[in-house]
């Protein structure tokens, strides 16, 4: 009975995180169950702190904030875990590769001792059978040389290879450090970087640079009539086609579950409204079609805010008049547009 009482108790935290994504009406993806099993295993004290908060707060817990909190607490530790064990196995392969070099060159002083000494040998030597010694002992000596320096460029090219095997799997981390897994867009932390370096940008040039903010129309009843899957389907749809109507030197990312940005430097407000609208048109025409049945999924429609950058504001006052703007499409029909300077009471 012990023994069974161990195994329901290691179950239950198990339990608690799917009754706590049904009580918050959150699909059971692994992401979102990641999070809660960690909260409820207490394996990540920061996500612990910051889910303890929401709740106590008695705010309103969604797919984003479990995105979030994903992205911030495990996504990123695990991030750095592989940067770490790819650090070290390239440390460990440098090591190996200078103790061979150093057991090579140790080899290389005894060889000069021992051609010194032949050198010494054959100046004193009379007799022809001293001379074939000594020079069967250089022989021997010099072919060991050869098969040490031979060994030693084999070690090099496998040490080369091994490293440029490391170096693409940091590159392929960084990527991953970088990139939204679902859609292959940018993450949020990528977003937060490239915000940051185009705002000062744009202050020190007085170059325009706008944002655009867009959410996926009744996202939910996607997820709740054809399944997750399907739903992830729709958000990689929206994600590429944003991806193909952004400007060269612009960015789009996915900022939360169906929520994405996109940032464009050198674009005024009137541009990107604009860009806005022929990304909500491109969606809202395309006839999507359920992969495994090939039944017609309906219109698909997202809203969009749109806002530029004033270099008196902060970064997150951007974001903030963009989401008004977001919001006001929401709540004024969706599958449209709103430039937040159109709007005087968003303003307000």
């Amino acid at each position: 009975m012990k023994n069974q009482s161990k195994v329901f108790d290691s179950w239950q935290p198990a339990r608690s995180a799917v009754e706590a994504m049904q009580k918050y009406g959150i699909k059971p993806e692994e992401k979102n169950y990641a999070v809660w099993l960690a909260y409820y295993t207490e394996s990540n004290a920061n996500l612990k702190l910051d889910l303890d908060n929401l709740i106590s707060k008695d705010k309103h817990i969604d797919e984003h904030a479990c995105y979030s909190l994903y992205e911030r607490y495990i996504e990123r530790e695990a991030l750095s875990e592989k940067i770490i064990n790819a650090g070290s196995s390239v440390a460990n392969e440098i090591r190996d590769i200078m103790n061979d070099i150093e057991t090579v060159e140790e080899k290389t002083r005894n060889f000069g001792i021992q051609l010194a000494a032949a050198r010494v040998e054959l100046d004193s030597a009379e007799q022809p059978s001293q001379i074939k010694s000594i020079v069967g002992t250089l022989s021997v000596a010099t072919e060991d040389m050869e098969d040490n320096s031979k060994a030693l460029e084999v070690r090099l090219v496998q040490s080369r290879n091994e490293i440029e095997a490391l170096r693409m799997e940091l590159e392929q981390v960084r990527t991953e450090a970088a990139t939204d897994a679902l859609t292959g867009v940018a993450n949020r932390k990528t977003f937060e970087v490239f915000m940051q370096d185009q705002t000062e940008k744009a202050k020190k040039t007085r170059k325009p640079l706008s944002i655009i903010l867009a959410d996926i129309d009744h996202f939910k009843r996607v997820n709740d009539t054809w399944g997750h899957q399907t739903g992830d389907q729709v958000i990689c749809f929206v994600a590429g086609v944003m991806q193909r109507e952004m400007p060269r030197n612009a960015l789009v990312a996915r900022i939360g579950g169906e929520e994405f940005a996109l940032i464009a430097p050198d674009m005024d407000a009137r541009k990107a409204k604009a860009l806005a609208e022929k990304i909500r048109n491109t969606v809202a025409n395309k006839k999507l079609i359920r992969r495994s049945s090939k039944e017609d999924l309906g219109q698909i429609a997202v809203s969009l805010g749109v806002a530029e950058y004033n270099s008196s504001e902060k970064q997150s006052d951007l974001v903030a008049r963009a989401d008004k703007a977001l919001y006001h499409s929401k709540n004024h029909g969706r599958n449209q547009t709103t430039l937040f300077d159109d709007v005087k009471s968003l303003a307000a």
